[in-house]
């Protein structure tokens, strides 16, 4: 089971640091959501940006660790 999740972790926070990176840079994304959510909860959500960033980093660079050894 442990080791399962070691395999998959990386993947996994790739994944929500490319999502959370594209769906709070797009433009198109961005005036959809500012229209559609109250300042609070819009506040809230691109507060994550930068952590979305981050975990596209690391992500990528796990992921590339995980696949070459």
């Amino acid at each position: 089971m442990i080791n399962d999740l070691d395999l998959y972790f990386p993947y996994i926070v790739l994944f929500y640091g490319a999502v959370m990176t594209l769906v709070t840079n797009l433009p198109g994304l961005r005036e959809k959501a500012s229209e559609q959510m109250n300042p609070e909860m819009l506040h809230w959500f691109y507060s994550h940006q930068a952590l979305g960033t981050i975990c596209v980093f690391v992500g990528g660079l796990w992921s590339i660790q995980r696949l070459f050894i």
